[in-house]
């Protein structure tokens, strides 16, 4: 499998110390790898940094292998220049967030484009790979449903034909049906374009069902990592184990849902050593 993203030594340092201590990970070609783990672990810092949108204050350092193109992420934002869109795009939970209010959903599909490729023809065909009906193209975000808007933002996310996409929890603000449509759409997508697909997502159901491969990440560091089928059913790492059993039950109620008492601790208050330890039933 050609490898479509690989980052070797992504560091990710904020004005407190270190978000992101060290990260190596790969993603192949037409391959679903998903991140998982608690809030505050650092899976979106991880994915803004490979991305070049670092919130300001915030600076990521290490190497990123884009196909055959290689970035130095110390030299910033601007390193990525030519290659945001096009080699590697972004597809925010929100889609609020990433949808100008005062735009017509067309134009912002193929806002990406070179001016002479923003045709009525290409934003069919893009609606029309989503599944969306050529009307939304004059409307305004706010005039269509969740699922729909969520529809227009990956639409605008592969405008450009990138060859890798990240999704930053990207069906967690909808409905449970909505949610498995949007994710069979994004299958279908990611299989048509051979595209590789970074899965970033809190619901370990989804990452078990839909990613080839599972990266558990606790305090800015991956802990563990595994075939997507196998992973929960044998966890090496006590982090894994207890964020297996924390996930609701479909088969049964239960009394009480298992937790993890305390929160994830800040990478630079456990510096070399287990950043889970002061968690861990072991």
């Amino acid at each position: 499998m050609r490898t479509a993203l690989q980052v070797t030594g992504l560091r990710v340092t904020g004005p407190g110390g270190p978000i992101v201590p060290h990260i190596d990970l790969a993603v192949g070609a037409g391959e679903t790898v998903a991140v998982v783990g608690e809030s505050g672990c650092g899976k979106s810092m991880t994915a803004k940094a490979m991305i070049g949108l670092l919130p300001r204050g915030v600076t990521a350092t290490g190497a990123l292998r884009l196909g055959d193109v290689d970035v130095d992420l110390a030299r910033g934002p601007s390193a990525l220049d030519g290659l945001r869109g096009r080699h590697i795009s972004l597809l925010l939970q929100n889609p609020f967030t990433s949808l100008s209010p005062v735009h017509r959903c067309g134009a912002q599909i193929v806002a990406g484009l070179p001016k002479a490729q923003r045709t009525d023809v290409e934003i069919r065909r893009r609606l029309a790979e989503v599944d969306l009906p050529e009307r939304v193209a004059r409307q305004y975000p706010f005039e269509l449903s969740g699922g729909m808007r969520q529809r227009v933002a990956l639409a605008a996310s592969l405008a450009c034909d990138p060859e890798v996409l990240i999704g930053d929890e990207p069906t967690t603000a909808l409905d449970v049906t909505t949610q498995r449509e949007v994710l069979d759409l994004l299958g279908r997508v990611q299989q048509d374009r051979g595209m590789a697909l970074l899965l970033i997502t809190h619901d370990l159901g989804v990452a078990r069902e839909r990613a080839d491969r599972i990266l558990v990440m606790y305090s800015g560091r991956l802990v563990e990592s595994g075939p997507g089928a196998d992973l929960f059913d044998s966890p090496r790492h006590p982090y894994t184990a207890v964020l297996r059993d924390s996930e609701p039950p479909l088969s049964h109620r239960v009394e009480r849902l298992t937790t993890v008492a305390g929160s994830v601790p800040r990478p630079w208050e456990v510096a070399d050593s287990c950043a889970f330890a002061a968690r861990c039933p072991r």
